[in-house]
């Protein structure tokens, strides 16, 4: 079974049953905004799989903890071996852009429910975010949950995932814009 039909059975469903009983039978008297139920549900679908890929499903087992705080040092060593054939080129692109890929829909997703949000506030984000996905692996780690190393790599290509994330949205935004202004 795939790891995203896997995590769709296990954990975004059953919170979606969850999630309707209480919404529609415990609140039922509050309106329902159905614009807003959907941006709802691609955002808590969205960071119920990041939880699910960054911190459920099990990882190689060490009995000690990968660290790496020098910045561009694993980036680097993907690049150098997949260029000496040492991995595979495959490898090294899903590893480096799946890390980008991974955080990139936060950047698009954050700005559809606040309109506050601004460059200083994205390149807060930008860095929190990351920051906790890599502060909960290494609790995962000492819980004896999790063997997932801590990367300071992963931090700045993640963070660079939540800043493009972000100038698509500004793109979308502008020519959305630009579009509605002219059209009428």
């Amino acid at each position: 079974m795939s790891r995203l039909l896997e995590a769709f059975i296990f954990l975004v469903i059953p919170f979606y049953i969850v999630y309707s009983l209480i919404r529609f039978f415990i609140l039922k008297r509050i309106k329902i905004n159905w614009f807003t139920e959907c941006k709802r549900f691609v955002v808590l679908t969205y960071f119920l799989l990041l939880i699910y890929f960054v911190w459920i499903i099990p990882a190689p087992s060490f009995n000690y903890l990968s660290v790496n705080f020098l910045p561009f040092k694993t980036i680097y060593e993907y690049i150098n071996n997949a260029i000496h054939s040492k991995i595979s080129l495959n490898i090294a692109i899903s590893n480096i852009l799946g890390n980008i890929l991974l955080t990139f829909p936060i950047g698009f997703l954050i700005p559809l429910f606040s309109v506050k949000v601004n460059w200083k506030k994205i390149l807060l984000i930008s860095f929190l975010i990351p920051f906790i996905i890599e502060l909960g692996q290494v609790l995962l780690f000492f819980m004896k949950l999790g063997s997932r190393g801590i990367d300071v790599d992963d931090i700045i290509l993640n963070s660079l995932g939540i800043i493009l994330g972000y100038n698509l949205f500004l793109l979308v935004y502008k020519k959305a814009s630009y579009l509605k202004k002219y059209s009428n």
